[in-house]
């Protein structure tokens, strides 16, 4: 159905655009994959641009390429026909060759004109020069995967710290996640002191003083860590706001 939208019709975007609507017309996505769906479209539409675009005259470069060389193929058959025939056969082994001579350096007069050619156009078409309705945010797939890597960082570096909170404190994992989480939301007060070089995050108490416990060590081990905060000489110092 695809197929039959683009007969008859100009290579042109709006047209390219139909044809993707007909061919993702009974996709259907899930929760977390339904914009691959859009992302298709634009990758259907974006292929058949460079398709009528692009691609004939790449495509015409190897065809001529593909001549070129049963040509030179050809040419060394005959070449070692002449050195094995008879002297008498010479002139017409001559005749064949210097014909496939002449087509052999028109074809490659022809490449090297598409060469030039192809050189001239840009390699990679920016966003903002895309038609508006064939425009897409190159981002949409980079940007699922800088999510993904960043939630990975983010799980890899709460189970580091949880690993910290051992069962002396919380026996259970989830009980120890579910304290990080309160703790990340948990508000604070900043306190630069620059002639001391330091800055120090002053957390509020949780509801319990179990919780309090846990947030004290964590509080002594990253103090002890002696972390500079990134770009300044500023250490940094965890105090729970009631010590």
């Amino acid at each position: 159905e695809a197929e039959a939208a683009l007969r008859g019709q100009a290579a042109d975007e709006t047209a390219f655009a139909k044809a993707a609507d007909v061919l993702l017309r009974d996709a259907r996505g899930f929760e977390h994959n339904a914009f691959k769906i859009g992302l298709a479209r634009r990758a259907v539409i974006r292929t058949l641009t460079q398709a009528a675009r692009g691609t004939p005259q790449v495509q015409s470069i190897k065809k001529i390429r593909e001549k070129i060389s049963r040509i030179q193929a050809h040419l060394f058959i005959l070449k070692e026909a002449n050195v094995n025939s008879a002297l008498e056969t010479a002139p017409q082994f001559f005749q064949k060759q210097l014909k496939l001579i002449s087509q052999l350096n028109q074809l490659k007069v022809e490449e090297q004109e598409l060469v030039e050619a192809r050189k001239k156009e840009s390699y990679k078409i920016k966003v903002k020069d895309m038609p508006e309705n064939v425009k897409y945010t190159t981002l949409d797939m980079e940007g699922k995967l800088f999510q993904n890597i960043i939630k990975m960082i983010c799980y890899r570096a709460e189970t580091a710290v949880a690993m910290l909170l051992n069962e002396e404190i919380y026996a259970k994992q989830e009980e120890i996640r579910s304290l990080l989480k309160s703790i990340i939301k948990t508000q604070g007060d900043i306190l630069p002191d620059y002639k001391q070089k330091t800055l120090t995050i002053k957390l509020y108490t949780q509801s319990n003083p179990r919780s309090n416990r846990a947030m004290e060590k964590l509080c002594e081990l990253l103090t002890d860590s002696e972390t500079l905060y990134p770009g300044t000489e500023l250490r940094l110092i965890y105090k729970l706001a009631t010590n």
